[in-house]
């Protein structure tokens, strides 16, 4: 029986040459991440049971919540490799790879924040987001509401609909106005993101709207752009928008206080630990919302991008079309496979 090791040894040899090329070209070099060198991961662990016996303690007038505490300590275990790994390997020349098991946070930690907003990027620009203009709109609130906010999901969410509602009625009347016939819908996605670039608590909103309206001519959707945007049009949706939050706080008995205040901005070790654990969104509480004909349930959302997702996916098969031309059809890329390893979880550094 003849053996192939010397067919796995050329492999080898062909998959660490095609990955040296591709660093040349590119000038990327695939690096395993090391969170456990970097001073965010320091802080953590070095200064997180100093947090919690100071708040046991009385010495810090703070309560941090059972996710913020899950969160803080699932941290210390992402992307280390004694916590839990996967195995990719070739199955031609047996080359493989470790990669660490991630925590999945939804507060700060960089390296699932940052794969979560690459992935829902490409969801929103591949099959949400239709080819027609979208305008960006920020929304912060006062400072007397923010802590209220960031404890109350509920709450948050009915503001969030109330200004979206706004905003889209805004569009629709708009578009109404402009001779559009029949329903006028247009539609948005919100990110909610919770605190400033330093950490503060800040739960604010960060919303893409279309910049139009859609309205049904027949079996089609005809879109009507909006075009320019006057400050004082603005103003007067926000004005609206302000005073149905109000009506609805008036009825919590939620106190209407707009005074502005000064915050000290300290970042000792403990004070970063305790914005950190304000960043972590509460359970079941989701960060990116879809309104109006981008709803998922919404018809018009699929009828709308169909032409824009068709193109897309179109290009992107010419695309893997001339990479699998250029790779060849022995790519050890098309070989790789996935097998799960884990390790016991151990306490420590």
């Amino acid at each position: 029986m003849k053996s192939n090791e010397p067919h796995r040894v050329a492999c080898g040899v062909r998959c660490r040459r095609r990955v040296a090329s591709a660093a040349r070209t590119t000038g990327v070099v695939y690096e395993r991440r090391r969170p456990e060198k970097t001073t965010l991961y320091e802080i953590v662990r070095d200064n997180v049971e100093t947090l919690y016996g100071a708040i046991d303690d009385g010495a810090i007038a703070v309560r941090i919540p059972k996710h913020a505490k899950k969160e803080l300590e699932a941290y210390l275990d992402c992307g280390l490799l004694c916590r839990g790994f996967a195995r990719l390997r070739c199955e031609r020349c047996e080359e493989s790879r470790l990669v660490a098991f991630s925590c999945k946070g939804r507060g700060f930690c960089p390296s699932c924040l940052g794969r979560r907003m690459c992935a829902t990027a490409a969801n929103l620009i591949e099959d949400v987001l239709p080819g027609v203009a979208h305008r960006p709109w920020v929304l912060t609130f006062p400072f007397p509401w923010r802590r209220r906010l960031a404890q109350d999901g509920a709450l948050f969410g009915v503001l969030t609909r109330i200004f979206v509602e706004s905003v889209e009625r805004f569009y629709e009347e708009r578009g109404a106005r402009r001779g559009a016939c029949g329903a006028v819908k247009s539609g948005a996605v919100t990110v909610v993101q919770r605190t400033f670039g330093d950490m503060r608590l800040n739960p604010h909103l960060h919303v893409v709207f279309l910049d139009g309206a859609y309205h049904e001519d027949g079996t089609e959707l005809v879109w009507n752009e909006l075009g320019h945007l006057p400050t004082r049009a603005v103003g007067q949706v926000l004005e609206h928008a302000v005073g149905r939050m109000l009506r609805y706080l008036r009825r919590l008995s939620l106190k209407r206080a707009f005074a502005d205040g000064t915050v000290a901005v300290d970042m000792d070790p403990l004070s970063l630990l305790c914005r950190l654990a304000a960043s972590v969104p509460p359970p079941r509480f989701h960060t990116v919302k879809y309104a109006g004909v981008l709803a998922s349930a919404s018809r018009p959302r699929w009828r709308a991008s169909a032409s824009d997702r068709a193109l897309r996916s179109h290009k992107s098969l010419r695309r893997r079309t001339k990479t699998a031309i250029d790779r060849g059809p022995s790519s050890c890329a098309a070989h790789l496979r996935s097998t799960s390893s884990s390790a016991q979880p151990a306490r420590g550094g």
